[in-house]
């Protein structure tokens, strides 16, 4: 498994809006990326993720409407982008071909799209909360998923930023790990009898 996320450059600076030539560019260039990776047996998805050139919604609706390529389903990046991860579940599940379970706090993600905070002080701020904590919904994603027949890898991400002093008693990043197990656990899957 490759995945790709298209950044503008080696500095992550900012994306900026697409035009219609750079938009055919990028997915020209996503199309070579997986012909590259199938020629070693290894399968591309295209992880939109904030901070890149498919970070919003309407980024990803052109992805999937003017290419082929395979997606990394990550939860927390489509809600920052505005995305609703468990319609993308629904109606793109054969193109999910791994999936990032994090969960985030609405409430900072749009201090982020407001360009209040940039991501490391959103992190700081709580953007990222344990799996069930906050708003991405990532139980329906889990449980779409699974009806749809998805059998990939769910990579559970717990983003933190340790800068300072540690984190208080209880909220450090294996406590919050922990909760977010507990939550996985927790969801009756259909494929598991529900």
């Amino acid at each position: 498994m490759i995945n790709t996320a298209a950044v503008v450059d080696d500095e992550w600076s900012p994306p900026f809006p697409l035009s219609d030539a750079q938009w055919e560019h990028l997915l020209g260039a996503l199309a070579l990326v997986g012909d590259a990776a199938a020629e070693h047996g290894v399968v591309q998805a295209l992880h939109p993720h904030w901070g890149t050139l498919v970070e919003r919604d309407a980024d990803v609706q052109r992805v999937l409407a003017d290419s082929s390529v395979d997606l990394c389903l990550d939860t927390g990046h489509l809600a920052l982008g505005g995305s609703n991860a468990v319609a993308l579940a629904r109606a793109c599940a054969r193109r999910v071909v791994h999936v990032h379970l994090k969960d985030v706090d609405e409430a900072v993600a749009a201090r982020l799209r407001a360009g209040e905070l940039d991501l490391v002080s959103a992190v700081r701020a709580g953007l990222f909360l344990p799996l069930g904590a906050g708003d991405a919904r990532v139980d329906d994603v889990v449980m779409e998923l699974g009806r749809a027949g998805y059998s990939g890898w769910y990579v559970l991400e717990q983003d933190t930023a340790l800068l300072g002093a540690g984190p208080s008693a209880g909220h450090a990043p294996e406590d919050e790990v922990r909760r977010s197990i507990e939550f996985l656990r927790a969801i009756d899957s259909p494929t598991e009898g529900g």
